[in-house]
Order: C-alpha cells, then sequence, then structure tokens
C-alpha cells in the first residue's frame, strides 16, 4: 500500500464514524474494498473486524457517557431494542456474538452497540462477541471484493488460492447457519421480553375493579 500505516488508519477512522453515525452503508463499502486495499481477503477481513470492533466500542461508551440521555429516549420507542437490552444482560458474549454473525433482528445492525450500552453487560464479552462475530461477514466481503477487482481486470485467477480459500469460506458460510439458528433463539427472547413488557404495562394501565369510586 503507498501511504503505508497513514492508510490504515484513515481505514479504522473512516469505521469508526460508520459505526458511530449508524452508516451502514459506509461499513458495507469498507468490508468490500478491504481487500483489494490492503493486499488479500485476510488483512482485509482483519482490519475491517478491527475497525468495527473500535467504531463499535465507541457507540458503546457514548451511549453510557454522553449519549445516555438520548439513546435512553430512542429505546423508550423501541420495544425491540429495550427486549434486546435485557436478554443481552443474561448471557453477554453469546447473544453479542450470535447476533454480530447473524443480525436477524428488525434493527440497523450499527444500532447494536448502542442498545448494548444500555445494559450491564460488561465491555470485554461485548468487544470479544463483536470482533470475533465480524470475522466472518467481513471475510466474504473482502472476498466479494478482491474477486469482483479481479473479474473487473481481467487479472489472472490463482485456482490453488481460490480453492483453499473458497473451501474456508463455504465453513464459514455453514457456521453462519448454524449461527442464523442460534440467533432465532435470542430473536425468540426478545420477543418473549416485549410480550412480557407489554403486559405489564397493560396491568398497571387497566384500573382496579376493586377500587372505589366516588361520585
Amino acid at each position: 500500500n503507498a501511504f503505508g500505516p497513514l492508510a490504515i488508519v484513515g481505514f479504522l477512522g473512516a469505521w469508526c464514524v460508520a459505526k458511530v453515525f449508524l452508516l451502514d452503508f459506509l461499513s458495507l463499502g469498507l468490508a468490500l474494498s478491504s481487500g483489494v486495499l490492503f493486499g488479500g481477503v485476510l488483512p482485509g477481513a482483519f482490519l475491517s473486524a478491527t475497525g468495527a470492533t473500535l467504531g463499535s466500542s465507541l457507540s458503546f461508551g457514548l451511549s453510557r457517557g454522553q449519549l445516555k440521555q438520548r439513546v435512553d429516549g430512542a429505546l423508550a420507542k423501541q420495544p425491540v431494542a429495550r427486549g434486546l437490552a435485557k436478554v443481552v444482560e443474561e448471557d453477554g458474549f453469546r447473544t453479542v456474538f450470535v447476533l454480530r454473525l447473524a443480525p436477524i433482528l428488525p434493527l440497523p445492525l450499527a444500532s447494536y452497540p448502542y442498545i448494548y450500552g444500555t445494559s450491564n453487560v460488561s465491555y470485554a464479552p461485548f468487544a470479544a462477541g463483536t470482533f470475533l462475530g465480524s470475522l466472518k461477514p467481513y471475510l466474504l466481503d473482502a472476498y466479494l471484493g478482491v474477486f469482483s477487482k479481479q473479474l473487473i481486470e481481467g487479472d489472472a485467477l490463482d485456482t490453488s488460492k481460490d480453492a483453499i480459500l473458497l473451501f474456508g469460506l463455504g465453513v464459514l458460510v455453514l457456521v453462519g447457519v448454524f449461527a442464523s439458528e442460534l440467533a432465532a433463539e435470542s430473536w425468540e427472547k426478545v420477543r418473549a421480553e416485549v410480550a412480557a413488557e407489554k403486559e405489564t404495562r397493560g396491568a398497571e394501565a387497566e384500573p382496579s375493579r376493586d377500587s372505589p369510586r366516588f361520585a
């Protein structure tokens, strides 16, 4: 890379901007270009996972600090987000890891760290789950970017390397399928929390029939 360390710093900084400002389209562009920019699928995916974890960590911290009131206000309108915050408190690493591998909840992906920050989950399992869960999708994105570049420019494909890489990516896809099943379990837990909260609020709002009435 012609720019050396400066390119890496700029790349990681762009990831931080994407995560803090909920720019999922920018995250996708960075992930797809990572392998092309940094000389291969593996270094590109590693840098994407690192940048995503750094940016998510900033969001996580902001939701507990300067943006706490704003995030709390947003969650007040989102029962699914409140349910996720409760579920992640029960099994922090597993929930963060699985839902990063298979983000099936009807929420923007970049909003997850803000939601986790409102819970009692500690930083270590959050960061570990985010980084490890990010490797699979970013490996796939980096490979797609490199493969597309080779097709567009008409470069000769290295069949031996591509075969090994495709095998590895196939394994990752199978991991993603298994993760989707686990993510579905987490989604059911979130739905249960939402239903329980709705039932509790309904019971509190309903006036007691036994209470005395005065004219």
